[in-house]
């Protein structure tokens, strides 16, 4: 059961953690099945990273242009 704590924390969906702890009780034979779950979780995780870094850019910006505006008490200055 560690591993519905754990993958809470990778943001798996229920169905999947359903199918590998199905597939953990099956034994060997499904060690594809639960590789492949890791390598499409990865694929997932990686495009919601880039996501975020394109999110994180304009925070980023947007933090910088308020903080000048407040330095310069207006936001005439962009």
């Amino acid at each position: 059961m560690q591993f519905i704590t754990e993958s809470e924390i990778y943001g798996m969906p229920l169905k999947d953690i359903k199918y590998f702890i199905d597939w953990c009780s099956q034994g060997d034979c499904t060690l594809q099945q639960r590789h492949d779950m890791f390598v499409e979780r990865k694929a997932v995780v990686s495009a919601q990273m880039e996501e975020l870094k394109k999110t994180m850019k304009i925070i980023n910006f947007k933090c910088w242009y308020y903080k000048t505006t407040l330095e310069a008490g207006t936001g005439d200055i962009h």
